[in-house]
């Protein structure tokens, strides 16, 4: 076996499984590597025999009671897996995520794989899967048909992305069979069934039917588990698939969004009896009925809006036996995909709950895209969708040489593409290309830039004369806050540069959002406070940017912005505003955690200070202004003996927040309402206060 790797870097480039199966037990194998050119070297990581299961046949079930003896670790990322049986389940305890996690957009882990001599064709595999651990996002699914490293199908489910992806794997290229935005919610037991037979392959998600296709590229093989979070499995089965008719619509998904103005209903049916037939509905009415294979229905000139699709098998004697249905089929509305670096991703977004959007079409952990979506639907009165596809640490040749082709490959039917690029290009050496014409461009981030939106435009790239129709609008890079004054920083110069380049020197697209003079508005005016680092916005900032990619998807219809605290500081230590949720710390330099909140809270802007500044004294601690009427709460430490002298007009709500892990376990809040404008607060030990052991934390609420 001879392979040749192109140009790389790093301590890690590649890894290679090979599999032999003996013609004949007592063989022996003898394996040698070789390096043959070039500089570096090679390393054998693990060498194992596997022995073959005894007069191996379906049924066969693994209730991980004892061993992992049957299963094959087949690791394809630095960050090795760490599987294991214990208390009955089946343990990956490792996070197999590292910067070598993808083949172009697809993502890579651990895998499982369960006996890899077996060879099978038709059969139904299932097993119970729960992620673990304080907050897992990553990538959890199952193989089947896997014949080798390079050859299965997978089904992949992600929080940290929001999607459920069937995907393909052969001669080692990944494609994408069927895509939706629902990932999985954390710690949550799911249960997922999978049959295959022949080239029919259906999917189901807790008995649901989630999946079906049609494709004949892997004709056999063995199953197995795919990790790139840490997991515990049980109740694995593998048996023959169940000769009872079953209808599983193909097309279209459930909670997908299509910009035309049809419907095309196709079905795969297994078992079904001589004579039956399918008979599709929309909205429990509009009867079509096939009779003849591959069942199909079309409903045109449809208005825009949300659908029911139900596909029903029949019997000859027109008895249903078995029924399919999806919801929230959406037609006129926008398909969108949102692709960029780690912000457009929603890295160190810590508040999920707005992230699983009120129509269930995205089910997510992080990012602005479900913010995106819900704020379209709310005001645009028809169903959209905005994909999560932001890669951490990505820069714009990044995005043009290794993700946008997989990304379009798995997107076919998108109306409308954002790109959020730059802010790593910032920290390289790259050239901006502020100004460059023709072949001048090639290298920089102009260049770059161009070639990722012209892959898109044109769908005869690089030929460039036919265009794909898809809209691409492109936001102006955030600002960074590397030192005390960001508005002179250098690495902000690079950016208006880098910004000015998007305005004016690439071309196919439309200016997105201006981020860059949101977070940083003058010399003297910025919002670092909704930053969690130096780089990357906190759960407000990702909010607000949602609110804001809405208005720039919908100029003529521009909202007002979400509240948003102006000019907040403290005049001593650290302070932010965010979102927050039980289980967040409320402080920047404690691991205390939020227990509990009352619902009328939740949705405020919680002031975040440090608890090292308990014993502040100042009269005028903490400052913000505000353009709307808001209510201010003061969450103060229930055991003190009094309250600062600047609370005496503060309204006791007999409300209450808990914190665990600190030495107060329980804060009263206190209530004052506030016109637009300024708003001061005293410190925590001002005068009159007596006996708070932590400093005081603020809510500020809407009216």
């Amino acid at each position: 076996y001879n392979v040749t790797t192109g140009t790389l870097s790093g301590g890690y480039t590649q890894a290679i499984t090979l599999t032999y199966t003996a013609a004949s037990a007592g063989q022996t194998l003898t394996f040698r590597h070789t390096f043959q050119a070039g500089s570096g070297n090679i390393t054998l990581k693990a060498a194992s025999l596997q022995g073959e299961i005894a007069a191996f046949s379906l049924p066969y079930s693994d209730s991980f009671d004892t061993d992992f003896s049957a299963w094959t670790v087949v690791d394809e990322t630095t960050n090795l897996g760490a599987w294991s049986v214990s208390g009955g389940v089946l343990n990956q305890s490792s996070v197999a995520v590292a910067p070598d996690a993808f083949d172009q957009t697809y993502h890579l882990g651990s895998n499982a794989v369960f006996n890899p001599a077996i060879a099978e064709t038709d059969y139904r595999f299932g097993i119970d899967l729960q992620t673990t651990g304080a907050n897992p996002q990553n990538d959890v699914g199952v193989l089947f048909r896997y014949a080798d490293s390079d050859n299965y199908y997978r089904l992949s489910l992600s929080s940290r992305y929001g999607f459920t992806r069937l995907e393909k794997k052969v001669a080692g290229t990944f494609s994408t069979l069927a895509v939706s935005s629902r990932g999985f919610a954390p710690n949550q037991l799911y249960n997922v069934e999978v049959e295959a037979i022949g080239s029919t392959l259906l999917i189901w998600l807790d008995g649901d039917p989630l999946f079906a296709v049609d494709d004949s590229d892997l004709p056999q093989g063995t199953v197995g588990l795919y990790s790139q979070e840490t997991i515990i499995a049980d109740n694995m089965i593998l048996e023959i698939p169940t000769t009872q008719p079953q209808v599983v619509l193909s097309s279209p998904d459930a909670h997908s969004v299509s910009s035309g103005t049809t419907i095309t209903a196709t079905a795969e049916v297994t078992n079904l009896p001589a004579g039956g037939y399918v008979e599709f509905f929309l909205d429990d009415a509009d009867s079509v009925i096939d009779t003849t294979a591959p069942f199909s229905a079309t409903y045109s000139s449809l208005s825009p809006g949300d659908y029911k699709v139900d596909a029903v098998a029949r019997n000859s004697g027109d008895v249903e036996l078995s029924r399919d249905t999806n919801v929230q089929v959406g037609i006129g509305g926008i398909y969108a995909v949102a692709v960029g670096d780690s912000i457009v991703q929603g890295f160190l977004d810590h508040f999920a709950s707005d992230n699983t959007t009120p129509s269930g079409r995205t089910i997510a952990s992080q990012g602005f895209e479900a913010v995106l979506t819900e704020q379209l639907d709310a005001t645009t009165a028809v169903p959209n969708l905005v994909f999560n596809e932001g890669i951490n640490g990505d820069t714009a040749v990044d995005t043009m040489m290794d993700r946008i082709s997989s990304i379009l490959e798995r997107h076919p039917n998108l109306s409308r593409l954002t790109i959020g690029l730059g802010t790593n290009d910032s920290f390289t050496s790259v050239p901006t290309g502020r100004n460059c014409t023709g072949a001048l461009c090639n290298g920089t981030f102009v260049g770059n830039l161009q070639s990722v939106i012209d892959q898109v435009i044109w769908s005869d790239y690089p030929t460039n004369s036919v265009s794909s129709g898809i809209a691409v609008e492109v936001s102006l890079i955030p600002p960074v806050f590397l030192s005390s004054n960001p508005w002179t920083h250098s690495s902000n110069n690079r950016i208006r540069e880098m910004n000015d380049a998007i305005r004016f020197d690439v071309t196919g697209h439309s200016i997105g959002p201006d981020f860059f003079s949101f977070f940083l508005a003058g010399a003297s005016e910025n919002l670092e406070t909704a930053f969690i680092d130096t780089i990357h916005p906190n759960a407000l900032g990702y909010h607000l940017m949602g609110h804001i990619w809405r208005n720039s998807y919908d100029a003529s219809n521009p909202q007002p912005l979400p509240l948003v605290l102006e000019d907040l500081s403290v005049s001593s230590g650290d302070v932010k505003q965010n979102l927050l949720e039980v289980g967040d710390e409320p402080y920047l330099d404690a691991t205390d955690q939020l227990s509990s909140i009352p619902v009328d809270l939740q949705l405020g802007r919680w002031i975040t200070p440090d608890n090292a500044q308990s014993g502040n004294t100042s009269a005028s601690y903490l400052s913000f202004e505000v353009d709307r009427a808001v209510d201010v709460y003061v969450a103060y430490d229930a055991g003190a003996a009094s309250l600062p002298n600047w609370m005496s007009s503060y309204i006791n709500t007999g409300m209450t927040i808990g914190i665990s892990g600190g030495s107060t376990p329980t804060y009263n809040l206190y209530r004052q309402s506030f016109a637009a404008g300024a708003v001061v607060l005293g410190g925590n030990a001002a005068t009159g206060a007596s006996g708070a052991d932590d400093n005081y934390l603020t809510i500020v609420v809407e009216q």
